[in-house]
């Protein structure tokens, strides 16, 4: 579920870095797993507030139109930003006027475009509510990676858009790199492999999978710690300290060398990744 923002090109074209320049915002776009690579722009780039984290502005542009996207729910620091940067683009094109989800809109609209927006996310909050009756939990795409929300996350958010905000900004202020699998054909079986550092805090999954199971039908998984040292997916997370939680499917782990060396002497196996990736 998103807002849609269009703004009509004018005769002389806007690009990313014109956008960028507008705003006081930090930017960044999207690798293949959702995690961003901050200060590079793309075909989408993603805005937003280094000071206050919530789950970004998709801008994307073309001949006719400026797009921005704003995933909800959000913030309602997040949705007024929305507007505000809405506002100094249409300035920059000489008009007032811009499209909300195809309606034609005026910078009069903009207080109950917020309004809407608010209530909107306030909705989506009791969607997730909803769908956490049936579902371990749902991703949703933060900032800097995807995030899974289960029933702590919820009872933590409480359907308040603040505890929400607090939350983001919270787990978004955690350094820690976000592991994610590569898939391989090994003996023309998928393979997903995530590769592991020693006393580098990592956020793996409890359980490993691929975002949008954009690979379907991976049927081994395996964690490398570095060249020709792996061991199975279950045999890792069944044997390292999961207390410090991240989210509903990821805990937090740091490996010291030599735990590292134990678990390969108990679990090392032989894989050959000379086939293709």
């Amino acid at each position: 579920m998103s807002v849609n923002i269009k703004i009509k090109q004018g005769v002389i074209k806007k690009n990313i870095n014109s956008i960028i320049k507008y705003t006081d915002l930090d930017y960044g776009t999207c690798d293949e797993y959702f995690r961003l690579v901050n200060k590079k722009t793309g075909t989408h780039t993603l805005l937003y507030d280094n000071k206050r984290f919530a789950r970004g502005i998709d801008v994307s542009i073309d001949d006719n139109y400026i797009n921005l996207d704003l995933s909800i729910p959000t913030t309602k620091e997040e949705i007024n930003c929305l507007y505000r940067i809405t506002e100094i683009i249409c300035k920059k094109l000489l008009t007032k006027k811009f499209y909300k989800n195809e309606e034609e809109k005026t910078f009069e609209d903009i207080n109950d475009c917020i309004i809407e927006d608010i209530d909107l996310c306030e909705k989506a909050l009791i969607d997730i509510k909803e769908r956490l009756e049936t579902d371990e939990y749902i991703q949703i795409f933060g900032i800097f990676n995807p995030i899974s929300i289960g029933k702590k996350e919820l009872d933590e958010i409480d359907d308040s858009l603040n505890n929400l905000a607090n939350y983001l900004q919270d787990i978004q202020s955690i350094d820690a790199y976000y592991a994610v699998p590569k898939v391989f054909n090994i003996d023309n079986q998928l393979t997903g492999i995530y590769i592991i550092k020693d006393n580098v805090p990592s956020i793996v999954p409890l359980e490993p999978y691929i975002i949008l199971n954009r690979i379907p039908n991976i049927k081994e998984w395996y964690v490398m710690f570095d060249e020709d040292n792996f061991i199975n997916y279950n045999d890792f997370i069944n044997n390292v300290d999961k207390s410090n939680y991240y989210d509903a499917n990821h805990v937090i782990v740091e490996l010291s060398e030599s735990k590292i060396k134990d678990l390969l002497n108990e679990y090392k196996i032989i894989i050959n990744l000379k086939k293709d990736e």
